[in-house]
């Protein structure tokens, strides 16, 4: 796989999963996520895009945080390639 297929930064709580993505507009970078929950099935890990109710803080906390890290790589992209 090659780095384009990569997120750009991942967060973790527990099985909560948050992939962030760049991408490429007409804008220049934007930023895009991706939710999972990982559980195990027998001896395999299997992933979800389904949520039970007892995960929703923790879904929610994980949101906030992909939030602040996409803030801070806008920041970052902003001093590294000023607009003109």
């Amino acid at each position: 796989m090659n780095a384009k297929n990569k997120p750009v930064a991942k967060i973790v709580r527990g099985s909560i999963r948050i992939a962030i993505w760049a991408q490429q507009g007409k804008y220049g970078t934007f930023y895009t996520m991706s939710p999972s929950r990982s559980y195990r099935k027998g001896e395999d890990w299997m992933s979800s895009n389904s949520y039970p109710e007892d995960e929703a803080l923790a879904l929610s906390k994980a949101f906030l945080e992909a939030y602040d890290h996409i803030r801070a790589l806008k920041t970052k992209d902003s001093v590294e390639s000023p607009q003109a």
